[in-house]
Parts: structure tokens; sequence; C-alpha cells
């Protein structure tokens, strides 16, 4: 190194090719060797370092498949981080609800052939005509509407009149109020001439008559029979009375064997939508509804019927009645002298008892008077339920079934609270011209007439039956784990199934439709119709880094590390961006301790490095990954904090150039190559002298020794020597600043002053021209 302003070598020693400066290397002349190379280093060592995070998860989950198990959506990230495929086998059935439809008492049921005949007959005032073929129609009305019939057909026979229509094998008869008969000459049409609608006839009496005579008169309108049962469907319009509700109260509903709840609000008059208003307010977690016509009530909660059920009834009252049966009420012919029976007349009879809470039905009996007497002597003795009476009415008919005209009716009502049994029917005109009641008011019979039974249980409701079984394959092995049984979300508000909780570890939420989580009853996995497919993303990690080959060809290296569903546990893999191909010990595992130290960092296959084939003529790459130190801090860690993982250093290069250089306090001259490798090339020495004052000046600040100074010590700055070297900077003045201001004052005060006495003398030598002139 020469100083170009005046030809000064620097001496110190040369450094070797490794940048060791030699102990015997003499002190010389330095020459720095600009433009040098400096041959390229393989990889041997690669260092990783900071975080992982133990809580880290991106594992989106998403719906490849869901079968029908009526999976809709899937969302949310598994906890536990791992991607993978979740096949789940959805087997068994989720629970059923306990619901019962009614069938309200007064549906009628369509005739059907054989119901209704026909028979020829003559009658004397009959306009059919003999040897024509009539067809009927007979169909049944009620408060709800009517029946449908079914045609049949008769011809008159010769010498006949009029035609015999007989129901009496209609079994509904009891609901029916009337019978309405269609009759025509063709087939089908009701509407033309003298065919149509002939005849309505009152059912509704205690002994309903079950035969119509047709003699031909002209119909009462012609019109076809109806084609639809409307008795069939409740609508919420109609009362309770209409279906032949006598007494609306006692009517009770028990929850899940609970206590009875009676809805005292209602009444004969209210509606069908007021029972179910009066249901669904009255009674937590039961619905009534009108379902396909018929009144239903369903437990709001699936599951056991022996948990959860819904009890109905109607509850007896203490003094509800008996109807009187045949031998409960008897007649007996008797000689009063004040009666006005007629003797040998039949008389028919029907008993009825009655209280506040209404009135029993009785059933008719019947006695002839004798000759001889009188009247009748009517006794109820045998009426088992006559504490519960407040009195005992009497109907009397010489009509069988009539009690509506002359001198039929009710002819007595008995105050029975003091125990009387009998009673004497002395002929005397009838109170009123009314048949008995046919139905009994004392019997509450909501529950009978809605739902067709006075006592039920809705129980038909199942417990669900569902499993979920996970099996689990993650990305990062491709090996399926065992079988897991996973936990059902159950809808708190119903008891169906409808979804699943711990997929993953939890944090997936998978939704169903309607109806909840559909399973197959027969399916034993692992794939059935009821299968459902669920991945999630690996959670991942990456950083890359450059090594060198042999040859200095730079090699992308990227780690990328994926989480395991394992706690504290991380794969890794390592892979190269190029036409390289990893060899052996690239991928293996990481696993940290439950303070976040590193435990353990680990290369599948019995591999201790990473080797990698750099396919263009150099050297195998062989790499050994510095994880840190097991138990420590100063590698890879695990704590839950962000992952800040990354690859810090590698000790490879390339091809370099020497390309600057630097000088530090010591005198050691560094140089830096362009590959970033920095090299020691010399070391400076410096001169020093026993006695530094015995130095003679040279000038231009250069000193020389003298026998006074001694001769010069070479050492090391810093070192042998005190004195060490700065680099860079220029030597400030040695001047004394303080004495070099002090001389500039004096010669400025001197140029002062003689330029004072120049002045003076000038002035003189004026005067003195001006004196002469």
């Amino acid at each position: 190194m020469v100083n170009p302003s005046n030809g000064f070598i620097l001496q110190g020693k040369m450094a070797d090719v490794d940048g060791t400066i030699p102990a015997n290397a003499p002190v010389g002349n330095i020459t720095l060797p600009f433009g040098q190379q400096d041959p390229a280093r393989a990889s041997t060592e690669m260092t990783l370092g900071l975080n992982l995070d133990s809580n880290a998860t991106d594992s989106l989950a998403s719906l490849v498949q869901a079968g029908s198990t009526n999976v809709t959506t899937v969302s949310g990230y598994a906890q536990n981080g791992s991607g993978g495929t979740h096949t789940i086998t959805i087997t068994g059935e989720n629970a059923s609800f306990s619901q019962l439809s009614g069938n309200h008492a007064n549906v009628l049921d369509d005739f059907s052939l054989g119901d209704a005949t026909a028979t020829s007959n003559l009658d004397g005032a009959g306009n059919l005509n003999p040897g024509t073929t009539y067809y009927y129609t007979v169909i049944a009305v009620n408060e709800l509407g009517q029946s449908t019939g079914v045609e049949f057909s008769h011809t008159l026979v010769a010498g006949n009149d009029s035609i015999v229509i007989d129901w009496s094998a209609y079994t509904d008869l009891a609901d029916a109020d009337k019978i309405n008969i269609y009759r025509t000459t063709v087939a089908g049409d009701y509407t033309q001439g003298n065919n149509g609608w002939i005849a309505e006839v009152d059912v509704s009496g205690s002994t309903p008559p079950s035969t119509y005579t047709d003699l031909g008169d002209t119909p009462i309108s012609s019109i076809n029979p109806p084609i639809v049962n409307s008795t069939l469907n409740l609508t919420g319009q109609v009362k309770l009375s209409d279906l032949g509700i006598t007494n609306a109260t006692n009517f009770q509903i028990s929850v899940d064997n609970d206590d009875w709840v009676t809805l005292t609000q209602l009444t004969v008059d209210s509606t069908v939508n007021d029972l179910i208003a009066a249901i669904n307010s009255s009674v937590q977690g039961v619905t009534a509804s009108i379902v396909d016509g018929q009144l239903e009530l369903k437990r709001d909660y699936a599951g056991s019927p022996s948990v959860y059920n819904v009890r109905v009834r109607d509850l007896p009252y203490p003094d509800q009645l008996d109807d009187f049966g045949v031998g409960d009420a008897t007649a007996t012919s008797n000689l009063d002298g004040a009666g006005n029976l007629t003797p040998g007349t039949t008389y028919y009879y029907t008993v009825i008892a009655v209280n506040n809470n209404g009135k029993s039905t009785g059933f008719e009996f019947n006695q002839t008077v004798a000759a001889g007497d009188d009247s009748m002597v009517i006794d109820w003795s045998a009426y088992a339920d006559l504490a519960d009476a407040t009195s005992i009415s009497i109907y009397r008919t010489t009509v069988p079934g009539d009690y509506t005209s002359g001198s039929n009716g009710l002819i007595a009502n008995v105050d029975v609270t003091g125990g009387t049994t009998t009673y004497t029917d002395l002929g005397a005109a009838p109170l009123n011209n009314e048949n008995p009641p046919t139905v009994n008011t004392t019997i509450p019979n909501i529950c009978l007439k809605v739902f067709g039974t006075s006592t039920f249980t809705v129980n038909n409701g199942t417990a669900s039956t569902i499993q979920a079984v996970d099996v689990f394959t993650p990305t990062v092995t491709g090996i399926d784990f065992d079988p897991v049984a996973l936990t059902l979300i159950t809808d708190p508000n119903t008891g169906i199934v409808t979804g699943i909780s711990d997929l993953g570890g939890g944090g997936v939420t998978i939704s169903t439709g309607q109806g909840g989580l559909v399973g197959d009853p027969d399916g034993t996995g692992p794939l059935t119709s009821s299968t459902l497919i669920i991945e999630t993303r690996d959670t991942q990690h990456a950083t890359s880094i450059t090594a060198y080959d042999s040859q200095g060809g730079r090699h992308t290296i990227t780690i990328t590390f994926t989480k395991s569903w394992e706690n504290n546990m991380w794969y890794w893999e390592a892979s190269v961006s190029g036409n390289e191909e990893i060899r052996t010990g690239g991928s293996g595992s990481v696993n940290f301790n439950a303070d976040g130290s590193l435990a353990s960092f680990n290369f599948e296959g019995g591999a201790t490095s990473l080797r990698i084939e750099p396919n263009n003529g150099a050297e195998e790459m062989d790499i050994t990954i510095l994880a840190g130190t097991p138990g420590g801090y100063d590698g890879l860690t695990g704590f839950a904090a962000s992952s800040t993982a990354t690859a810090r250093s590698q000790d490879g290069y390339g091809l370099g150039v020497l390309a600057n250089i630097s000088i530090d306090s010591s005198g050691t001259i560094t140089g830096i190559f362009t590959n970033g490798v920095s090299r020691v090339l010399a070391q400076i020495y410096i001169a020093d002298f026993n006695n530094p004052a015995g130095l003679i000046k040279a000038g231009k600040n250069l000193y020389q020794s003298s026998a006074n100074s001694g001769n010069a010590i070479l050492g090391v700055p810093g070192s042998t020597t005190s004195s060490t070297i700065t680099s860079g900077a220029l030597e400030i003045s040695n001047v004394d600043l303080a004495q070099e201001f002090t001389n500039m004052i004096v010669s400025q005060r001197g140029f002062q002053a003689n330029a004072r006495v120049i002045t003076t003398s000038d002035a003189m030598l004026q005067e003195l021209v001006n004196l002469k002139g």
C-alpha cells in the first residue's frame, strides 16, 4: 500500500490464504490482492430458530359429501389444527316425537254396498212403475256435514207400487242426525225429470227409524248426491257442541307423567280453535294443531316415550250419572181409581236421571195395561246411581221412539233427594211433547268426541340411536386413524340430534336441515348412504433460505412445518425450488416440552442430515439442521404465540472477488468479498521509540530516528504497543491555538502602530509643501 502523495509504503505482515497471520512472517510492504477470488463453499449447516405457535390453527373445515345425512353446512376451524379427511359414518335413527291425531266421534262413515237395501212393496198409494229399475243412493248427515253413498238398484216387482229403503245395516247411525235418500231412473244422474233428492229422514231420536217407503213422490230437489265426505275434517270454526260435546269441563292433559292440568276455560260453545289455544297456552311442551282434518297433539321434545309423553283424559265427576240400562226401571200395571190409561194398550217408557251437571240417557221399555187397571207404576229402585241424582224424569209414548205428539212426551219430574223410587202414571197430559235426551250430559266428553276415546296417552316417540364414527386420515401421513365416536349435539328445545361437536378437537360447526341428523339404520360402515365427508386444511408455517453447493450454485430450500393432531408436535418437510432431488432426510417431526422448550428434532427414516443431489455436476449437499438445544430456548420454541420460526443462517457461499477492505483499531486489514465473505488480509505494524522526544523533525509532520531516540521497536497496535489506529480519519492539527492567537494580536497591533507613523509623516510632508507654496 503506497501513499501517492509522498510514495511512502505501508508495512506489516501478510496473512496466508485462510486469513491467518503467521507468527514468523517477516514485516514488509503490504500488498492488497484486489481482484482475488474467494472459492465457493458448500453449505453444511442450517440453523433454525424462533417460535411455532402451539395454539395455531388454519384448519378451515369444508363439506365434501353429505350423502343422506341431512347435513347442509360445515364451517369453522378444527381446534387441533390438523388437516386431512374425516370420513364420518352416521348410523341409527334420530329421536322422534310422540304425536297422535284424533278421530273425532262425529265422523260419519260412508255408506257402502249392503249398508242400505231396497225391497219392492205394495203400499196402495205408491206411484212407482212395476218392471222399472230404480237407482238409489243413501247418505248420512250431521252437524259437520254429509257422508257419501254407493249407488244400488232395484227393479220394482209386478203388482207393487212402492219401494222400501232399509239402512239398518249402517253402523254409524248413532252419529247421524238425518238420512238423505236420492232416487233416479238414469244410473248416476239425479238431475233430470222426476229424479233427485226425494227424502230427508230424522234419525236423531233415541230409537231412530231405519226405513223409508218411496212412493214415487216429486223430489225435493233434482241434485246429485255428495261425492265428498264433509264430516271427515275438523275446521277451527267448528263448535264443540257440533261434535256432540255436551260437557266441556274436566278436560285434562299431563306432560311427561307430571301433574294433570284442567282446561277450565272451555265451554260447549267454544270452537276447535279455542280448544287448540287453550291447550297451547296452558300446557308447556305440547302443541295442538289441525293436521289432515284432525286435531293432533305433539310432544315438542323428541325422545323416549316413557320420559316424553302426553296423557289426555276426561276426568269423571264424583256425581256423574250412569245411563239407565235394561232392568234399571220397570213398569207395572196398576188400578188407582183416578187413572186415565186405557186397559189393553201398550205404553212405552224412558226414564232418565238428572242432577246439577246434566242428564243421563235412558232405555225404552214397555208395559201393557191389564184389563181393569187404569194406571202404571214406574219403579227405578234398581238404578244404582240414584244417590247422585236430584230428580228422575219420566217419558211416555204409545208410538215407540216418538214422544213428540199428542199425549206423548215428558210426563213427570220426580224429586229423589229424599230417596223416592216410584211414580204412578195416571195418564195425565204431558209436561212437554219432547223426546228423551240421547246424550249423557253429566259426562265430560271433549276427549271422547274429539279424539275418539275418553282417555289415551301420546307415547309413540323414540329415543335417538344415532351414532357418528369418524375415521380421520391426516394429509401429512395419509394413514387412517382408528375409528373414534364423536359427540353429538342435541337441540335443547326439540330433543333432535342436529350436529356434531368435537370434530378435529372442536371448533367446527356442523349444521343440519329440518329434522336433524339422519343416519342409516342398517349401515355398518365404513361407507353407507349416510356417510359424511369433511376436509380440514393443514395448519402450516414455512421458511426459506438459500444454500450453496460445492461449485457455489445457489439452491432455495424451504422448510414447511405442518401442525400435528397431537399437542406440542409439528411435522416438517424440506423442499427445493429447482430440479434438485432430496435424497434423504427431507422430512421429520419436531416436538416441544410443556414449557415451550425444544424436546427433539427428528428425521424420518433414520436420517441424520438433509442430503440433496443438486443435479448440476456439483457434489451432493449434506446439510445438518441445527434446531436448538433440547430443553433450551436457543433454537425453535413452542409457545402459544405467533409463528415466527425461520431459517436463521447457513454456512455456505458462492464464488467471491475482493471488492473492499476495512482496517480496525488493531491494524488488522480485512478483505470484503463479493460473496459476503470477510477474511484477514494483513496486519499493520507500527514503530515505537524508547525516547520519542529524541526524534528529529524532518518537516511535513515527519520525523527521523536519532541516537537520542533509539532504534524503532515494531509492534501490533493496541497489543504490543500502546498506540492504536483510527481508520478513515484525518490527523488533527498539532498547533497551539492560544499562542498563535496571541501572536496574531501582537502582529495586528504592530501593523496598526506602523500605519499611524506613515500617516503622520504624510501629513507633515503635506503641511511642509503647503507652507513652501
